[in-house]
């Protein structure tokens, strides 16, 4: 996937990559799944990726689980 982004969003996310020691394209998939987490967006097709490790993707594999039914 490619995408055009503006020269102040490439800086930012520059910036965070760096203070992370992460990659450009590893730090973006840790914000988009960080957000989805906290938003309670849910993956579709859980299938199609292995759960990773690290306190962000804990949050986010735990997200996209499916839900335990609860009982009334």
């Amino acid at each position: 996937m490619s995408f055009r982004v503006t020269p102040k969003f490439r800086r930012l996310l520059e910036a965070a990559a760096e203070k992370e020691n992460r990659s450009l394209r590893n730090m973006l998939e840790t914000l988009l799944l960080e957000f989805c987490c906290i938003h309670g967006i849910e993956e579709l097709n859980q299938e199609a990726e292995p759960e990773r490790s690290g306190p962000v993707a804990k949050l986010a594999n735990e997200a996209f689980r499916p839900k335990a039914k609860r009982r009334s």
